[in-house]
C-alpha cells in the first residue's frame, strides 16, 4: 500500500471511529459503563494510529472498530433479552445457596465435631463447594449486568457453575485425605473446617482449583513414570 493509500485509509478509519462514538453516545441502551468500554478501546485505536500508520497498524485498528462494535451490539441486545431471564438466574443462585446454606446449619453439630467421620465432612465439602460456587455465580452476574454483557449463550455457565463447585469441594476433600495438600504436619489429621474453606474457595475460584487439581494430576504421573523408568 502506498503512502497515500495508506493516509487515505486512516482518514477513513478515524471517520468511522468518530461516527461509531456518536452512534453509541446518543444510544440510550447502551449504559454508561458498556459507554466507557467502547470508548477506551476507540481511544486506544486513535492512539495507535497517530503513533504508526503502517499497513499492520491499519488492519488491527479495522480488527478493534469491529470488536467495539461487536461490544455495543452486546450492549444494546441485553435490553432486549427477556425480563425473566437475569431474574430467574438470580432466584436460582440464591435457591441454591440458601438451600445449601440451610443443610449446613442443619448439621452444624455434626460437620464441625471433632469427631466427625469422612462421609459428613466430604458432605460438607460438597455443600460448601457450592456456596462458593453459588456466590461467585451471583457476584459474575451483577457484573455482566452492570457491564451489559449478559448473554443468553452464557446461561448454561450459571446453571452448571454450583454444580461444578459441589464437585470440586468434594473432589479437593479427597485430595486433602490423600495427603496430595499438606495442611499440617500430620496429613491424616485435619480440621473439618479448614477442609470446608478450601472447598468453599475452590467454588468459588473454580478455574484455580482446577489447574491445581490438573497439576496435581501431571505431578502424580509424572512422578508415576520416572519411577517406571528407574524400575526398568
Amino acid at each position: 500500500m502506498s503512502q497515500n493509500d495508506s493516509v487515505d485509509k486512516k482518514q477513513e478509519i478515524l471517520a468511522e471511529i468518530n461516527e461509531l462514538r456518536s452512534e453509541v453516545g446518543n444510544n440510550a441502551k447502551i449504559g454508561l459503563r458498556a459507554q466507557a468500554d467502547i470508548f477506551e478501546v476507540l481511544d486506544k485505536t486513535i492512539e495507535d494510529l497517530h503513533e504508526d500508520n503502517s499497513d499492520l497498524s491499519l488492519n488491527q485498528a479495522g480488527s478493534k472498530i469491529s470488536m467495539a462494535r461487536k461490544r455495543a451490539s452486546q450492549a444494546e441486545n441485553q435490553g432486549r433479552l427477556l425480563p425473566w431471564l437475569p431474574i430467574g438466574i438470580c432466584f436460582f443462585l440464591v435457591g441454591v445457596l440458601g438451600l445449601a446454606a440451610w443443610a449446613i446449619i442443619s448439621n452444624k453439630s455434626t460437620l464441625f465435631s471433632d469427631t466427625t467421620e469422612w462421609s459428613m465432612i466430604i458432605l460438607g465439602a460438597v455443600l460448601f463447594g457450592a456456596v462458593g460456587s453459588a456466590a461467585d455465580g451471583l457476584r459474575e452476574l451483577h457484573t455482566r449486568i452492570a457491564r451489559q454483557e449478559l448473554d443468553l449463550n452464557r446461561v448454561v455457565w450459571y446453571l452448571a457453575h454450583p454444580v461444578i463447585g459441589a464437585v470440586l469441594g468434594g473432589i479437593l476433600f479427597l485430595v486433602v485425605s490423600a495427603g496430595l495438600l499438606a495442611l499440617n504436619r500430620d496429613a491424616g489429621s485435619y480440621n473439618p473446617a479448614l477442609v470446608y474453606a478450601l472447598a468453599a474457595l475452590a467454588g468459588f475460584g473454580q478455574r484455580q482449583a482446577i489447574e491445581y487439581l490438573r497439576e496435581t494430576l501431571a505431578d502424580m504421573l509424572r512422578l508415576k513414570r520416572d519411577v517406571t523408568d528407574e524400575a526398568g
